[in-house]
């Protein structure tokens, strides 16, 4: 019962943020002194955004040999976002999209990625057992709701924040940037096969 109701509440988060990205885009016109008001509001805030996004280059210099290097080896590599279908135009201006098989989002999902209802389908989706799919995040929060689904979970602690000691047990390991994961994927493969 509570899931349902979180879910409802996650349903009506998004349309108010939907609501609320059209009316500053409404807002901006008018602060512009533009008359001409666009008749679906919300389709151009997102075509604006996508835009934008394709447009920045956020790469981490270790994100793209990483994916590189997994693909060469012959695994997929999906994006998990808790963000909106704009993310795949943040990928394009990151050099990545080309590279991954598929993005995962709060959209497609349903649920925040703090949510174990956010990666329940994920391993259907990939056509893979739930212990074969590796996340990699650095929130621990996204870690714990996808190993609770059976997901192998990877923090990601690029400032080195999180204390070995102190580290939750459903991170089955720590990196300190992406450079690493190739090796590990390929260390893990080769010591739990399918």
């Amino acid at each position: 019962m509570a899931s349902s109701s979180i879910t409802r509440r996650r349903s009506s988060d998004i349309e108010v943020v939907d609501e609320l990205d059209a009316q500053h885009l409404l807002e901006m016109f008018e602060r512009l002194g533009i008359d001409a008001r666009p008749a679906e509001p919300l389709v151009l805030s997102r075509e604006l955004e996508r835009e934008a996004l394709a447009r920045v280059n956020a790469r981490y210099p270790d994100a793209r040999s990483a994916i590189e290097r997994l693909r060469a080896e012959g695994h997929h590599v999906y994006v998990a976002t808790g963000g909106s279908e704009t993310n795949e135009a943040a990928l394009r201006g990151a050099g990545l999209a080309s590279l991954i098989d598929g993005i995962f989002s709060g959209h497609s999902q349903h649920a925040h990625k703090s949510q174990p209802a956010y990666w329940a389908d994920v391993p259907k989706f990939v056509a893979a057992r739930a212990g074969d799919c590796v996340l990699v995040d650095d929130r621990l929060d996204y870690l714990e709701a996808a190993a609770s689904v059976g997901i192998v979970a990877l923090l990601l602690d690029r400032k080195g924040a999180h204390r070995p000691e102190s580290m939750p047990s459903y991170v089955t390991a720590t990196l300190r940037n992406l450079a690493g994961l190739p090796h590990w994927v390929e260390t893990w493969t080769s010591s739990h096969p399918s």
